[in-house]
């Protein structure tokens, strides 16, 4: 959430589509494990708190699959006009957090499509999100290593390094078959990193930011 609002103050700096959706990733990414959580006070089972997580975690490896396909079309992190940015802010944040409002009531209502089997197993559709959401948290760690090459950004840098540990935390996750088990809690250890490298990319932006301000 830090991470986020970061990222939002920078997007209405420079109008970044980069922050933007870096921001909108890591919200719904800290959506997903909060709203998760919260269904198990409130009456939540197992799979309801497992739907919301793999689901929110699905949008936010989307949200930042489409930054890095942006950024190579555009050759560049694109720029939004001055004039829209604050209405584009309010869209985000709107957007993500009716998302996952609706998905947690989904959730509760019983609304959504088995998560886990009878026998606690995971259903065929729990495998395609956590499989989908490794596939594009990997893509776009790689796309952004390629466009790293060439720009040497030190942004870039530590923001595919931060999406290539939130792959393996997904990927932890998709192996393991015992919650808490070795390979979950490497799930873990990658997710906070991961969560780590994201604010450092954030911060590192904002202080490339200062400095360029400084030198104009």
């Amino acid at each position: 959430m830090v991470v986020t609002y970061i990222a939002a103050r920078s997007f209405l700096l420079t109008g970044s589509s980069n922050l933007f959706l870096l921001g909108a990733g890591a919200l719904a990414f800290g959506l997903s494990g909060l709203a998760g959580n919260t269904t198990a006070f409130v009456g939540g089972t197992t799979e309801t708190v497992i739907a919301v997580n793999n689901i929110g975690a699905l949008l936010s490896s989307a949200l930042f699959f489409t930054g890095s396909v942006l950024t190579m079309r555009g050759k560049g992190p694109p720029q939004a006009r001055a004039s829209l940015v604050p209405g584009y802010l309010t869209l985000e944040f709107l957007g993500v957090i009716a998302f996952m409002a609706l998905l947690v009531s989904l959730s509760l209502r019983g609304a959504l499509p088995a998560f886990l089997t009878g026998q606690g197993s995971r259903t065929q559709l729990n495998e395609t999100v956590l499989f989908l959401t490794v596939a594009l948290f990997a893509a776009s760690s790689i796309i952004f290593a390629r466009y790293y090459s060439r720009s040497r950004s030190s942004i870039i840098y530590w923001y595919f390094l931060a999406l290539a540990l939130l792959a393996t935390s997904s990927a932890s996750f998709f192996l393991s078959r015992i919650p808490g088990d070795l390979i979950s809690w490497a799930g873990r250890i990658a997710t906070c990193l991961g969560s780590i490298y994201l604010f450092i990319a954030v911060l590192t932006a904002v202080a490339f930011r200062s400095a360029k301000t400084r030198r104009s």
